[in-house]
């Protein structure tokens, strides 16, 4: 049971590819995109494998390679929220993905 409250930066210190992955979500614009879909980058519709979703995933929660408090569910919660909200604004006529 994870007793403190993790942050996303004590999250790096352990695995440092979560910085990587944060460089390339920032990396995404949405500029000259009138139905830009946050969730379609993030979830990688187009290439699930490949997805900012399943590299992280890859990285925290159940599914990590490393043991710890890595594979915890409270790494997967901070990391996803962390990164997923570094991604620009959904932007969709009507205003629902």
């Amino acid at each position: 049971m994870i007793t403190q409250t993790l942050t996303f930066e004590e999250l790096v210190k352990l695995e440092p590819r979560l910085m990587v992955l944060m460089a390339e979500i920032r990396k995404v614009s949405s500029a000259g995109q009138p139905n830009f879909c946050a969730n379609a980058i993030w979830y990688g519709y187009k290439d699930p494998a490949n997805s900012f979703k399943r590299r992280m995933s890859d990285l925290v929660g159940i599914h990590a390679h490393q043991t710890g408090i890595l594979e915890s569910s409270a790494a997967y919660d901070v990391a996803y929220a962390a990164l997923y909200s570094a991604l620009p604004s959904c932007r969709h006529p009507g205003g629902f993905c």
